[in-house]
């Protein structure tokens, strides 16, 4: 037996409520099982209960030996004076605050049926996820509502190093704004590359500049580190001499071109494809922040978002180097992926910081306007017949993926609840 199974089992009433009393014979009634605390002191806070004819209000404890009240030193604890009830899988000792005795209710003998047999289950399952073979019968009322929660707990994660960053920047949102969109620029493989990179761009100099794009590139390529080589064609040639005066003027300093991963980029995906885009994007758009600062239509938003990178790469893909395809526009693959991953993260992090809920309403409909991500993991998902028919629901998907089936963490997902309730 798992402590935490009987925490979850105490939290959602997962026993025979009609038949609880002590060890000591008194009848139980669980008016409120408290709420869990996720700090230190006792489990569950708050709890009301009514225990022979008194009703309690105030802290419980929960372990599977009574035992292990004294094995974790809760005796002399201050923090366990107000545990009003001791609920345990073993009542093998008895448990007192100074010369009162704790009412103790083993648990093990009203808990419903087969329920740890099922948790356990889960916990040894090699199976893609632990719930793989009953998840068909999950009502799609039960998926629709936590597919919802899912969402926001992702935006709510994933703003939270917006906000970090939001602090860095001296409470600049525009800033914020353009770092975000650098850095997702450099999608898996270099995202933490153009991290780097958007920290080292004066980007007030570059929004002065936008009228000349020959210049925003320059900058761009040499604070990337990719100018520092001898000149390779006329063209690198050109960057590097606007580079030199730029550098000069702004006391810039170059990072090293290592930082760069290179070896498992396709040429479409390639550091210098990227940087050139990026560059013609922000040349093209001087408000760009402006025009996607709050939430806004799919189609203003892919066509602010829509670039083609200069003549030179449609041949190339690294200088001097030329590719067998035209990789200078955006693919449309990248841009779903700054649709879905980059604004409505950005959108969320500032509509939650001015505590904005309708922001965050129009968040979630754009979310589901956009098509759905095909990836290893909703198509593993679809196999399993439960399809994405919008970004909404392939991003839900993703994070149940990631933060809970892949960890196992059954007893917090409301699929698994659903199904132990069902038994």
């Amino acid at each position: 037996m798992k402590e935490e199974f009987l925490a979850y089992a105490w939290a959602y009433r997962l026993y025979d409520g009609q038949k609880l009393c002590t060890t000591d014979g008194e009848i139980i009634q669980i008016i409120d099982p408290g709420r869990l605390n996720r700090n230190s002191g006792p489990d569950f806070e708050n709890a009301k209960i009514k225990i022979g004819d008194a009703i309690w209000a105030g802290q419980v404890e929960i372990h599977v030996n009574a035992s292990d009240w004294y094995a974790h030193g809760h005796e002399t604890d201050a923090a366990y004076q107000n545990v009003i009830l001791h609920v345990v899988f073993k009542a093998d000792a008895k448990i007192y605050i100074g010369a009162q005795e704790i009412p103790t209710l083993e648990l093990a003998q009203f808990l419903k049926l087969g329920l740890y047999d099922q948790f356990e289950s889960w916990l040894k399952s090699k199976t893609w996820i632990p719930c793989q073979n009953q998840i068909q019968s999950v009502d799609s009322l039960i998926w629709t509502s936590w597919k919802d929660r899912l969402m926001a707990e992702r935006l709510e994660v994933k703003s939270e190093p917006v906000l970090a960053l939001l602090s860095q920047l001296n409470g600049d949102w525009k800033m914020v704004f353009y770092h975000l969109l650098t850095e997702n620029f450099g999608f898996k493989v270099n995202k933490t590359a153009m991290s780097i990179f958007a920290s080292q761009i004066p980007w007030k100099t570059v929004l002065r500049k936008h009228e000349d794009p020959l210049l925003i590139e320059a900058l761009f390529f040499g604070q990337a580190g990719w100018l520092e080589t001898e000149n390779i064609d006329e063209y690198h040639s050109q960057l590097s001499e606007a580079y030199t005066w730029i550098k000069k003027k702004h006391d810039l300093s170059p990072l090293p071109k290592s930082i760069w991963q290179t070896g498992k980029s396709r040429p479409g995906n390639f550091p210098c494809i990227r940087i050139a885009q990026l560059s013609t994007l922000l040349g093209h758009h001087r408000d760009l922040q402006k025009n996607l600062s709050k939430p806004c239509s799919l189609e203003k938003a892919t066509d602010l978002l829509t670039v083609k990178a200069g003549a030179y790469w449609e041949e190339h893909y690294d200088f001097g180097k030329k590719g067998k395809k035209n990789h200078a526009i955006l693919g449309a693959s990248s841009l779903q992926n700054l649709l879905i991953n980059t604004l409505p993260t950005y959108w969320y992090a500032h509509a939650s910081y001015h505590g904005n809920e309708a922001q965050i309403a129009d968040i979630i409909e754009f979310l589901s306007r956009c098509k759905a991500e095909e990836n290893q993991i909703t198509r593993h998902w679809s196999v399993l017949g439960c399809s994405a028919d919008n970004a909404l629901d392939s991003q839900s998907m993703i994070h149940l993926y990631n933060e809970y089936c892949s960890h196992k963490r059954c007893l917090h997902c409301q699929i698994g609840l659903h199904l132990m309730k069902q038994r």
